[in-house]
């Protein structure tokens, strides 16, 4: 959701936008009533004058937090000491209300991590576990909505090669594949897109902060995307047009190749 992928925006490609917008409006009547139940019962937690208060604590923390400019609406991007993207919503005068964090857990064609207080909502792209960290930090707690992670059971996945990083995953796989053009979003900078010369753009990679997130992306792209391989590595996993496709990259890249339960 994988970025591209499980993770929506332009990464995640048009089709598994599509596919994705189509679960969420299966799942949302069922988890709608749950997650309004959740927000309903946020503790009191702490509340902030404005962003730039919030701000100052993160970029004084571990987390970190370097203020990107990706769109022109009331939020404010930053980019994490390791790499993710957080999106801040704050509200200077007034609470934000169950209705309103519901109506933002809701507000997704993929999956959606939340963190929130009494006057502030933070979302967390693609890792949740700096969520956690910030919850902790901002004395605020950390909400799931959107689309559930797949119930898949995967294999179990030992270390594997480690890669420095999203760039090093491409590398490794320009050198094995044809690649006409790499293209990310900007709310996923751990992932890239691939698009051959053929013109297809199935092949994704993935660099991830840990083993608990690199498994979780693999199940969406299993149980929303329909991919049919994956090549896993320690800190990073490769989305394959085919089962073919993955078995020569798993040898090129040193991976481990998993293909799609029940197919």
């Amino acid at each position: 959701m994988t970025n591209m992928s499980h993770r929506q925006a332009g990464l995640v490609i048009a089709v598994a936008i599509a596919l994705m917008a189509g679960m969420a409006s299966c799942v949302r009547s069922s988890a709608g009533s749950a997650q309004a139940q959740a927000a309903a019962s946020l503790p009191a937690g702490s509340s902030y004058p404005g962003v730039a208060e919030m701000l100052d604590i993160l970029q004084k923390s571990s987390v970190g937090c370097r203020v990107q400019e990706l769109s022109q609406d009331s939020s404010t991007y930053c980019m994490t000491g390791n790499g993710s993207i957080i999106e801040i919503w704050p509200s200077e005068t007034e609470a934000l209300g169950s209705a309103y964090i519901s109506s933002v857990l809701n507000d997704t064609t993929g999956p959606s991590t939340l963190v929130a207080g009494p006057n502030w909502v933070i979302r967390v792209y693609d890792d949740d576990d700096q969520a956690s960290l910030i919850a902790t930090l901002l004395n605020g707690v950390v909400l799931h909505g959107g689309v559930p992670v797949p119930a898949i059971s995967l294999p179990h996945l030992g270390g594997g090669s480690t890669l420095a990083g999203v760039q090093a995953v491409e590398a490794r796989v320009s050198g094995a594949v044809a690649c006409r053009q790499w293209q990310g979003s900007p709310y996923f900078p751990r992932s890239q897109g691939c698009s051959s010369p053929d013109g297809l753009s199935c092949l994704e990679v993935h660099s991830t902060t840990s083993t608990t997130n690199r498994d979780t992306g693999i199940k969406y792209e299993f149980g929303l995307i329909g991919a049919p391989a994956v090549v896993v590595g320690a800190n990073w996993y490769v989305t394959a047009c085919s089962v073919a496709q993955g078995r020569s990259l798993a040898s090129s890249l040193g991976g481990t190749l998993v293909t799609r339960p029940g197919s």
